[in-house]
């Protein structure tokens, strides 16, 4: 049986499913894809799998193409269609995220999409030095000196953007 969903033909077939998907990724990226279903951020495999962020991209990029599907959320539906698995639900936010300002919450998810300073000033119509110290204030409230572990503390929707729960 099959059907399309964003525009992509998907087998809902089962095993033959399963097998497809197996054979068209490599052992990382189905680790990867398995890690994207369960409603992890880029950081978030990156730490699970030692890996660096850019790393992960690159990953979830390739599987991407591979099962011919536009978004993440596509694959994690394709995943869990030819696995059976429902994969974990992504973490529970740190509580300390609710003492951000909606500036500061503006300005971690930039962060956590990976713009730079000057982005996100752009994007927010800030100066680059009111960002940096809306930054330090957001690493000073979450006790953590990176925007890796900053961003850590997210998860993503279904739709594959970051956002607070």
């Amino acid at each position: 049986m099959h059907w399309t969903h964003g525009g992509a033909r998907r087998n809902t077939g089962g095993l033959a499913n399963t097998i497809s998907v197996t054979r068209l990724l490599s052992p990382r990226e189905l680790e990867v894809l398995r890690l994207v279903a369960g409603g992890a951020s880029n950081v978030q495999i990156a730490d699970a799998l030692a890996l660096s962020v850019h790393t992960v991209k690159k990953h979830v990029a390739k599987l991407l193409l591979k099962l011919k599907v536009a978004s993440r959320s596509e694959a994690a539906l394709l995943y869990r269609d030819a696995t059976g698995d429902t994969a974990a639900p992504a973490p529970a936010p740190d509580p300390a995220l609710e003492g951000l300002t909606v500036r500061e919450r503006d300005v971690l998810l930039r962060m956590a999409e990976g713009s730079n300073n000057q982005r996100i000033a752009a994007e927010l119509a800030l100066s680059v030095n009111t960002v940096k110290r809306h930054s330090t204030k957001i690493f000073s409230k979450l006790g953590v000196r990176s925007r890796v572990k900053a961003a850590a503390l997210l998860h993503l929707d279904a739709r594959g953007r970051f956002e607070f729960a």
